[in-house]
Formats: structure tokens, C-alpha cells, sequence
């Protein structure tokens, strides 16, 4: 019978052979020992590298601000100190926290209109309508977007109602600006398309381009050299000037200036002359108030 050199399986004679092994070579089993665990320690050395957490990079701010980004109207106790020491100011205190500001115009006879006027500085809000109209028929709700949907003749029932209630200059009355007016107030000593220059852009005015597609809060876009805000875009602006129905149509018409959110750049030139029914309102028309000498 042959002899047999091992016991068992060949996997337990390789495992026996490798005991043997190390028993006789103690020096060699230390060193490859270290070896092992250096080698094992690298590994995950790079393993724990390359599963680093990385910090997320930064949100891309939107292109447009949200409505929430725009800041409100300054309240009456932060103006308060500072409009009775300007002369070309006049403030109208509707109620504790409502109130119009409206700065005095000096055309110096350079175009065809009374020397000296008053204008808002802003459209009139929801909240100062509703202030002295005690009702408010916009189709954007917000206490800070621009009245809308209102009429000419609801127009002129709230500038009555101001001025009857002792908030003109004496001598003044409140109504809507003319067209030329508006305009001068509008070009703010610019000959340009626009009070921005030639052309207007997403950061100038909210109209198409813009894409809000409604009103937003007066005040959102820079003033122009007067410091009047959303004279162009936002909404239409009623003036005081009747114009002549187009051909086909009747009812009383009444110019509008300005633009609005829903039309185009072209719409909005410190030039365009609007139209609309003095009997009926529009989401995209408002209006801001002046203040003229009464005859």
C-alpha cells in the first residue's frame, strides 16, 4: 500500500503546512504580519478618500425676485421725520400706516402745461384706496400692489373725496394728471424711449418680458430721475384727458399712459398714448393722483 501524506483534506494540509510554517519562522510571520495590516490600513485610507462628502454648491438665485423678495412701502413712522423738512413733498395721512406720498413737479414752462404740480410717487395701493373708498374691486389682491380694475369715474369719486377731506394745499385740488403731465413727470428730463435710456429690460419695469404676468408691489423697479416709481409697466395709468372712441366703438373714452404688466416694451414708451372706456375697469389699468392748483 502506498504511503499516504496527509490526513484530511488538501485545504486543512495547506492550513497545517502554513501553521508549521510560522512556528519555525517567527522573524518572517512578524514582518509579513505588518505588512498585511500597513497595506490594509492604505486601502482604506483611499477608500475613506474617495467617499469624502462633498458641501452641495450654492443655490442659483431665480433670474426674477419672488414677489415675497420686495420690500414693502416704508411705514408712516420712518418717513414721518424727514418729508416735513422738504417743501416739495406733501404727504396725505389716510389712516395709522396709510398714507400717499407726492412730490412737487417744476416744468418751468417747457412744455405746454401749468408751471408747477403735484404727482404721486406711486400708484395708488389697494390699501389707500380702500382707505378712502372702503372697498377694494382688484383682480390681484395685496395691500401694496397697485389698485386695479377701477374705473376713470371711480378714479375721480376718490380724488374728490381726498380733496374734500382737507388733504390738498390750500388753494389745491387732487385729480389725475393730464397726458402731458404724466409725460413730463414720466421722461423726468430724458429725451430717450424710456426714463432708463432706449431700451427697457426685466430689471427696469414689470411688463411682458418680465413674465409675473400680474402686478407687483409699487415700488419694485428703480425710480426714474424725479423719483417716481413703475411709471412704466405695472399697470395703465389714467389720465384726465378725454380722447375720441376708435371707429366702431362708442362710450366715453379717457387716455391712459404707462403700459402694464400684461404688454409689451413697446407699450410702455414714455410716448405711447393709450385708450380705454372711462366707465369700466381693467386688471392691468390703475392710477396715481395729482395735485393742481384749483381754479
Amino acid at each position: 500500500m502506498g504511503n499516504n501524506t496527509g490526513d484530511g483534506s488538501p485545504e486543512k494540509n495547506m492550513k497545517a503546512a502554513a501553521v508549521n510554517w510560522m512556528k519555525h519562522n517567527p522573524v518572517q510571520t512578524a514582518i509579513a504580519g505588518i505588512a498585511a495590516l500597513i497595506v490594509i490600513f492604505c486601502i482604506i485610507l483611499m477608500v475613506s478618500k474617495g467617499k469624502k462628502t462633498e458641501l452641495p454648491a450654492p443655490e442659483v438665485a431665480p433670474s426674477k425676485p419672488e414677489q415675497t423678495d420686495i420690500p414693502e412701502l416704508p411705514s408712516v413712522a420712518e418717513t414721518a421725520g424727514t418729508e416735513n423738512t422738504l417743501p416739495d413733498v406733501h404727504v396725505v395721512y389716510l389712516a395709522e400706516g396709510v398714507h400717499l406720498k407726492l412730490i412737487k413737479i417744476n416744468a418751468n414752462s417747457e412744455v405746454s402745461i401749468a408751471d408747477e404740480y403735484y404727482i404721486g410717487v406711486f400708484e395708488v395701493t389697494q390699501s389707500q384706496y380702500k382707505t378712502v373708498m372702503n372697498e377694494n374691486p382688484s383682480v390681484f389682491q395685496g395691500k401694496n400692489l397697485p389698485v386695479e380694475n377701477v374705473s376713470w369715474d371711480m378714479v375721480m369719486m376718490f380724488c374728490d373725496k381726498l380733496t374734500a377731506g382737507g388733504h390738498a394745499l390750500a388753494g389745491w385740488k387732487f385729480t389725475l394728471p393730464s397726458s402731458e403731465q404724466w409725460e413730463f413727470a414720466c421722461r423726468a428730463g430724458t429725451k430717450t424711449q424710456f426714463s432708463c435710456g432706449d431700451t427697457l429690460n426685466v430689471k427696469d419695469a414689470n411688463f411682458s418680458k418680465t413674465r409675473f404676468r400680474k402686478t407687483v408691489i409699487v415700488g419694485s423697479f428703480p425710480a426714474n430721475a424725479f423719483g417716481l416709481y413703475d411709471m412704466h409697466g405695472n399697470v395703465w395709468e389714467w389720465c384726465s384727458n378725454a380722447v375720441p372712441a376708435k371707429k366702431g366703438t362708442s362710450g366715453k373714452m379717457r387716455e391712459v399712459r404707462g403700459g402694464s404688466w400684461w404688454h409689451g416694451e413697446s407699450f410702455c414708451r414714455s410716448s405711447t398714448r393709450g385708450r380705454a372706456n372711462q366707465l369700466k375697469g381693467d386688471s392691468t389699468i390703475g392710477f396715481r393722483i395729482a395735485m393742481v392748483k384749483a381754479d
